[in-house]
């Protein structure tokens, strides 16, 4: 995937698709297809268009725990779902008050030459969203530009619109493996490894340690057998994460702590390096042990737990 650092470069016209993409789920997945397919049509190039930050970060102040997918999780799962190209435009306080007319002229026509337009159905632009689908598609007719609406994706027939909305409920709920149904890949959490408390290798389960990030929306506290890409390894490592405060030994502040449940030369010198965990099932709940040999105990139990459930689904 390439990124389109600045509007001049693009000298052709394109295939634009335009959203916030939050969670590049299956909805999203749709919309990039089907601007794909468009550009192998018309040997066009195809284009996202996406806003950093979130528009609702700047449109009501800082939102804590609520992307599903921070910037960097999204351009990896835009990258991976096929996107050729990517504009990642700055929204700004000075950019929600442009009008809808402008953005249509000013940026897609002007900066990204769009000659297709491919949007969901609820789309909407410009100074307190008055734009919509039927004012794209009235322009798109006045330019002759192709616009496509796309109506929502869901799980079944007369069942769920996918939104970026409900699947943030279901992570918030614990309901991970249904949030991997509306995604269409896993939930997942990036951060730099940090140093911990040391604890983890004195039970017999060294960990990695993460922080779960202020913006993204959060899963309940709890463990969870999942998948764990180390920066500079590309083979996924199967794990085990504790998401809590560590109530067994008074902790109060909440950490992502990953086990690996295979070898891994490198997991001494990790401190600084960026690692993605993708959590795949839900095995239990935080609480507190009434010594740290239960606690390692159940933490044995645990791994083997989710050995089993990772084992079977490769």
């Amino acid at each position: 995937m390439r990124i389109l650092e600045h509007p001049g470069v693009m000298v052709e016209p394109s295939v634009v698709t335009v959203g916030n993409f939050d969670g590049v789920h299956r909805g999203h997945q749709v919309l990039i297809q089907r601007a794909l397919g468009i550009a192998r049509q018309t040997s066009r190039p195809m284009l996202v268009l996406t806003f950093e930050p979130h528009p609702v970060v700047v449109l009501r102040g800082s939102c804590s725990h609520f992307l599903l997918t921070p910037g960097d999780l999204k351009r990896q799962f835009l990258e991976e779902v096929g996107a050729t190209w990517l504009r990642v435009m700055p929204f700004t306080a000075e950019f929600a008050r442009l009008a809808p007319l402008s953005f249509l002229d000013n940026v897609l026509a002007g900066d990204l030459k769009a000659s297709h337009v491919v949007v969901g159905y609820n789309f909407t632009f410009g100074h307190k969203g008055a734009g919509d689908v039927n004012l794209l598609r009235n322009w798109g007719e006045s330019r002759g530009i192709f616009t496509e609406i796309v109506e929502p994706w869901r799980d079944r027939e007369g069942g769920q619109a996918v939104s970026s909305s409900w699947i943030r409920q279901l992570v918030q709920e614990g309901r991970i493996e249904e949030a991997e149904q509306f995604l269409g890949h896993p939930f997942a959490v990036q951060g730099v490894v940090q140093e911990g408390d040391h604890r983890g290798r004195q039970l017999g389960a060294p960990t990695i340690n993460l922080i779960w990030p202020e913006i993204q929306v959060a899963a309940p506290y709890g463990v969870y057998a999942g998948m764990a890409t180390i920066e500079g390894h590309a083979t996924p490592l199967m794990a085990v994460a504790n998401f809590g405060v560590r109530p067994t030994f008074g902790a109060s502040d909440a950490r992502l702590e990953i086990h690996l449940l295979e070898d891994f030369k490198g997991a001494a010198s990790l401190y600084g390096k960026t690692v993605r965990f993708d959590l795949l099932h839900w095995l239990r709940a935080e609480k507190k042990f009434e010594d740290a040999g239960a606690l390692s105990r159940q933490i044995r139990r645990d791994a083997e737990q989710a050995r089993q459930l990772l084992q079977a689904g490769r």
